[in-house]
């Protein structure tokens, strides 16, 4: 029989079994490296807006972009002032985040000033102008040719020109219009990146009125018409029984002559109408308004101060005759509505008489309004009810 060495083998790989219990566990290991990210989560519900949108009405310039308003008081400065105007109001200066906001922020611009600052990071070394003022990365741009300009090395500030480019320039000092924005719901930062987009929403509410324009100068008056054809005569009436003999009295203040009373009237109404900037007349009743805006409460107010009522139209001639009172920049004002749904559903007048004319717009009033809702006639002549009693409408009285 042939001899051969045996040869016998340990294997160092972990049993499946022990011979005796585990010792106790060792230290924990090092922090492993993080993971990557997960799925974008989807977007919360929007939360309800607040008040500050009224902040938007103390500006003379205001533009609203979905939950953005752009504003401005039409004022010219440096980078630095305008970054300190924006900052001191608890705003921040102008920063277009589509194409959309770019061109809203250039339809400010007049036949002279046409550019405009935004918040662009200054600061080469903190972002080479690809960050704005709180280094965030700009998420939308539209440089101009050859910009951001690769020979600033330091400081360089951006703005917004006429044809909606962005261009660098070294000299700060130069005038240029600014604008500041605030948002009504939108979050400052993320904590991860943004979702999709959701579906397009419904149609907003109506923007702020802007300031009131200038008069034009009256137009001159036409030339008369021809004169009319005589009618045929008619045929004549039954003569009436006589009347009973009086005698009128007159003194200094009372007059029994019927004649003379209405008179007296009329001419009182006519001083009294000529007092206004702006007066229509149609049959016996005077449209009048010195011009003024304000809220609903503010115009039943001014009227009744002065022994009026606030306009009601009460056909179609008088709804038109209240739209002309319109400029090019206000189409709004109050009309004589009772503002309490359940005092006549929106049916009424505000000393509770029933409408004898209306002219609604489609799907108007607004049945979701469930108790105060102030009517408002808009520049095609159509009613509707809105719950911003609050939003400054022409106040226009009759007599």
């Amino acid at each position: 029989m042939k001899l051969c060495l045996p040869f016998c083998i340990l294997c160092l790989t972990a049993p499946t079994a022990y011979s005796q219990p585990p010792g106790p566990p060792g230290p924990p290991g090092p922090k492993g490296d993080r993971g990557e990210s997960g799925p974008w989560g989807m977007n919360g519900p929007a939360g309800i807006a607040g008040p500050q949108g009224a902040r938007a009405m103390n500006y003379v310039f205001v533009r609203r972009v979905g939950q953005k308003y752009f504003v401005s008081n039409k004022e010219r400065g440096s980078f630095s002032r305008a970054v300190e105007f924006c900052s001191q109001r608890g705003l921040e200066l102008a920063l277009p985040q589509d194409e959309k906001e770019n061109n809203i922020v250039t339809e400010f611009f007049g036949d002279v000033y046409k550019m405009a600052w935004i918040n662009v990071n200054n600061k080469k070394a903190e972002g080479n102008f690809g960050v704005d003022m709180k280094s965030r990365p700009l998420t939308f741009t539209k440089w101009g040719e050859g910009q951001p300009d690769k020979s600033i090395q330091d400081t360089g500030c951006t703005m917004l020109s006429e044809n909606s480019v962005w261009s660098t320039r070294i000299k700060e000092m130069r005038l240029s219009l600014f604008f500041c924005v605030f948002c009504l719901m939108a979050p400052v930062g993320f904590g991860q990146l943004p979702g999709l987009p959701g579906p397009k929403g419904e149609k907003g509410d109506p923007g702020f009125p802007g300031r009131r324009g200038i008069a034009g100068l009256n137009g001159m008056p036409g030339f008369p018409g021809q004169k009319g054809e005589s009618g045929e005569r008619g045929f004549p009436g039954f003569a009436g029984n006589p009347g009973l003999a009086v005698m009128c009295a007159q003194d200094a203040t009372d007059s029994s002559c019927p004649d003379l009373k209405a008179l007296e009237e009329t001419l009182s109404k006519l001083q009294l109408a000529m007092s206004y900037d702006f007066i229509q007349r149609v049959g016996q009743k005077y449209f009048v308004s010195y011009k003024e805006r304000g809220s609903f409460s503010r115009a039943v107010e001014f009227c009744s101060q002065r022994g009026l009522e606030l306009a009601l139209p009460q056909d179609e001639a008088e709804n038109n005759i209240v739209t002309e009172f319109f400029g090019d920049v206000y189409k709004m004002a109050w009309i004589n509505v009772n503002n309490k749904k359940a005092e006549g559903n929106f049916g009424v007048d505000m000393k509770n008489q029933p409408l004898t004319f209306t002219k609604w717009g489609e799907g108007q009033p607004d049945k979701s309004i469930q108790d105060t809702g102030c009517t408002m006639l808009s520049e095609n002549g159509v009613w509707s009810v809105t719950q911003e009693c609050f939003l400054n409408g022409y106040i226009i009285c009759q007599m």
